[in-house]
């Protein structure tokens, strides 16, 4: 299917933000945006399976078209409501041009961090630093199969503590190269309960984890940057 209908419901959305001047300087950033949109959408074929997500599309263009632009309008609620509908049009585009695969990667990688955050910043922080991020984590897990962006920005918090959580273990790992007798010391004395022969494993075990949470960090960070725009209001 050839979304002509919906190019055509761009390019006079285009037209109509050029000439109203209540928008003032957020109108060029609006233009901009949509060229980028119309473009996109010139090089794909929509798949039938998709006709839901295309036809709702259209319904909300023409609405946005036919009754937003009136003099009388507030300017932020007309402003708001246009982000809103360029933010709908980039997300199904990763619908309809077959990128929201990138999501399940993405997931995982949240997925990973996320336990090894919850696994490792007891020993290294506190406990209570783990207990904090169980809520942003149980949300964004909802948010990110939902494909909210409330979900996704939420999801982030993961990726600060991936890093605040690994670079704790990396300097950890250096003093422990340093000086590997005083430092198990310290530590099978911090963790006396779980014994010597759990704690000499630990001990090489945790700091190595961190250095894997600091890549598997870094790679989840350039998967949110690369599906950030997949994700809708």
């Amino acid at each position: 299917m050839n979304p002509i209908e919906l190019l055509n419901i761009i390019e006079e959305l285009n037209i109509k933000i050029k000439h109203f001047d209540l928008l003032q300087n957020k109108r060029d950033k609006f233009c901009k945006k949509l060229d980028q949109i119309k473009a996109d959408y010139q090089s794909i074929t929509i798949d039938e399976q998709y006709q839901e997500v295309y036809d709702s599309l259209v319904n909300k263009g023409n609405a946005l078209v036919e009754n937003y632009f009136r003099p009388s309008m507030n300017a932020k609620t007309l402003s708001d409501t246009i982000n809103r509908y360029l933010t709908y049009l980039t997300a199904a585009y990763g619908d309809f041009s077959g990128q929201t695969s990138k999501i399940t990667g993405f997931y995982r990688y949240f997925l990973l961090c996320s336990i090894l955050v919850l696994l490792l910043s007891p020993f290294i922080l506190s406990p209570i630093f783990a207990l904090v991020f169980l809520l942003p984590i149980f949300l964004a897990t909802r948010g990110i199969k939902q494909r909210s962006k409330t979900g996704y920005i939420l999801s982030l918090t993961v990726g600060a503590a991936g890093l605040i959580t690994s670079a704790m273990w990396i300097k950890y790992l250096f003093y422990l190269i340093l000086d590997y007798a005083t430092m198990f010391q310290n530590f099978i004395t911090v963790n006396a309960a779980l014994g010597q022969t759990l704690c000499q494993i630990l001990i090489i075990a945790l700091p190595v984890l961190g250095v894997v949470l600091f890549v598997l960090t870094i790679l989840f960070l350039f998967r949110a940057y690369k599906v950030k725009d997949l994700f809708v209001a």
